[in-house]
C-alpha cells in the first residue's frame, strides 16, 4: 500500500532492518504497516490514492442512479 508519512520514521523491516523515511516522503509498505501508521495519523493517503477510493465522478452517478438490483448485477429483493 503506497502512503505518504506525515513526519519522519524509521520503520523496521522484519523486526531487523531499519528504513529511514522524510517527512512527505511516499512510500510503499506491507498493509499492516500502513494500517498503523494510517490509523495513528503519522501517515496519510497520497492524492492519487484517495481519487482511488473516492472513485471518478461518472461512475458515482451510474452507481446513484441504478436502478435497485441493479448495482452489483443482482435481482431486486421482492
Amino acid at each position: 500500500m503506497i502512503i505518504r508519512l506525515n513526519g519522519p520514521e524509521t520503520i523496521y523491516v522484519d523486526g531487523v532492518h531499519p528504513i529511514d523515511f522524510r517527512a512527505g516522503q511516499e512510500a510503499e509498505l506491507p498493509e499492516r504497516i500502513a494500517a498503523v501508521l494510517l490509523t495513528e495519523g503519522r501517515a496519510s493517503l497520497p492524492a492519487a490514492a484517495k481519487a482511488n477510493l473516492i472513485g471518478a465522478p461518472e461512475n458515482k452517478a451510474a452507481i446513484e442512479g441504478a436502478a435497485p438490483g441493479r448495482r452489483h448485477g443482482r435481482k431486486a429483493k421482492r
